[in-house]
């Protein structure tokens, strides 16, 4: 995992951060704060993205919220021939 710090001395502070989400742009992230103030400040300190972020109360609503992928014909084939 590569390091994502934010660098508030940055001319980008969310340089690393954008760059891996953009690399990255089809893996769901997940950003956890324990509280709702704090998750307003993670959501302003983010708001520079653009980003858009769901709220889930908690990891197995994040996990249900999944939308379905399909598996590619490949992995299908080989599984169940």
């Amino acid at each position: 995992m590569p390091t994502l710090s934010i660098n508030a001395r940055a001319k980008q502070p969310l340089a690393e951060l954008s760059a891996f989400l953009q690399t990255h742009a089809q893996t769901r992230v997940l950003f956890v704060a324990e509280s709702r103030g704090r998750r307003e400040a993670l959501e302003e300190i983010l708001a520079p993205l653009k980003l858009s972020l769901p709220h889930a109360d908690s990891f197995h609503d994040f996990i249900a919220s999944a939308p379905l992928m399909p598996l590619p014909k490949a992995w299908w084939t080989a599984a169940y021939g």
